[in-house]
């Protein structure tokens, strides 16, 4: 009986968070910028919570592995960054406010601690993105037309992941011919509700959020899904057509505006790329071998905003100025997240929670080459889910 309250407490303590999150992001849309503020709020008052009952209870050991101690690693490093921005005598409310959502690891001690299986913490995550999808498409259907498009981009760029989270999932159970839980006790169990399910599910986090990130994030779930689990005679077949295709698509095309259109995407004369990559430049010309620390600025005072000038649209660049050797720490626990869904994809190991930790990293990974949505609350919790699911 005990073993069970203490289930169903843990799982309330996420579902709770979860439920802030969506709450939050909503309400958000009335501000421009987002209200990370209140999320971080509400997910310390949580926190707070889970320990005062922990330290109370009575608890068994749980045992500790190499996967669980990832989480660790970004903790470290968070706490690297202030270290060398209080020692670079940075901006003492910059140097807290920079990258401040890296302390959302500690959700990780929460699962840990919880005891709850992968199937439980799978189904919690699956009803969630079901929810945050539902969501999703009635404000767009309710609202769309009378609110500003840069504040529907804004919904979709904090609640996209969630969405996106599910397409690697309705493509496995395409595949393997598994039924799918919605939410409560709803199941799709026929190949064409899926499909039109993954179609939407496409629309909502790919094209309605504008972002080449989230392509690229597609188009690599593809090509993973493609390369790990179709037979080998069908992958021939099925290549052959894509490289037919593609060939035909080049001939057609390669002197047409389209193609041009294609090209410009990644294009340094691009307008909206423009910016990047002169933050690109500016960044590596002033990373040094120990970082600059967290708030720091760039020496020769460019930047995009004159109040948070440690603030920079390409997040992985950024993370090397702000940590320097140790940012490869961080790199570090993408890359063992990476290689173990490509190891158990290879290995046919878990695949339905493998699929599902790919689709929890995979938006927020590609989004963060161009945009600070890396050690944002979402994707934070996100990657602590991944890294749960493969343990």
């Amino acid at each position: 009986m005990q073993l069970k309250f203490q289930y169903n407490f843990y799982s309330s303590i996420i579902k709770l968070l979860l439920s802030i999150i969506l709450i939050i992001s909503i309400n958000g849309l009335s501000k421009v910028g987002g209200d990370s503020t209140r999320i971080y709020i509400g997910y310390f008052s949580l926190l707070f919570v889970f320990l005062l009952y922990y330290f109370l209870k009575k608890h068994k050991r749980v045992a500790i592995r190499k996967f669980d101690l990832l989480f660790l690693l970004m903790l470290f490093a968070w706490g690297y960054g202030i270290i060398v921005g209080l020692l670079n005598n940075n901006s003492t409310s910059l140097i807290f406010r920079n990258f401040f959502g890296m302390t959302v690891y500690s959700f990780y001690f929460i699962l840990y601690k919880s005891q709850l299986n992968k199937e439980q913490v799978y189904s919690i995550i699956l009803n969630f993105c079901h929810i945050v999808t539902l969501v999703i498409l009635i404000f767009s259907i309710f609202i769309l037309d009378h609110a500003n498009i840069g504040l529907i981009r804004l919904v979709y760029s904090s609640l996209q992941f969630y969405v996106f989270a599910l397409i690697p999932i309705y493509i496995v159970s395409i595949k393997q011919k598994d039924e799918i839980k919605l939410v409560g006790s709803l199941i799709i169990k026929n190949t064409f509700g899926k499909t039109l399910a993954l179609l939407i599910f496409i629309i909502i986090s790919v094209f309605l959020s504008l972002s080449k990130g989230m392509l690229l994030a597609l188009l690599i779930v593809f090509g993973i899904i493609f390369i790990f689990t179709i037979p080998l005679k069908k992958k021939i077949l099925i290549g052959a057509s894509i490289f037919t295709l593609l060939f035909f698509f080049y001939s057609l095309y390669v002197s047409t505006p389209l193609f041009e259109l294609l090209k410009s995407i990644f294009s340094a004369v691009d307008p909206s790329n423009e910016s990047r990559y002169l933050q690109i430049k500016y960044l590596f010309e002033d990373s040094t071998f120990f970082g600059k620390g967290l708030g720091a600025g760039l020496s020769n005072g460019f930047n995009r905003d004159n109040i948070l000038v440690y603030a920079f649209e390409v997040n992985y660049h950024n993370i090397i100025h702000k940590f320097g050797i140790i940012s490869l720490l961080i790199f570090f626990t993408y890359c063992v997240v990476l290689y173990k869904i490509l190891l158990n994809f290879s290995q046919r190991n878990e695949i339905k929670f493998t699929a599902m930790a790919l689709g929890c990293v995979a938006a927020f990974l590609c989004m963060g080459i161009g945009n600070p949505v890396l050690f944002a609350p979402e994707s934070v919790i996100l990657h602590c889910f991944a890294i749960y699911l493969l343990r």
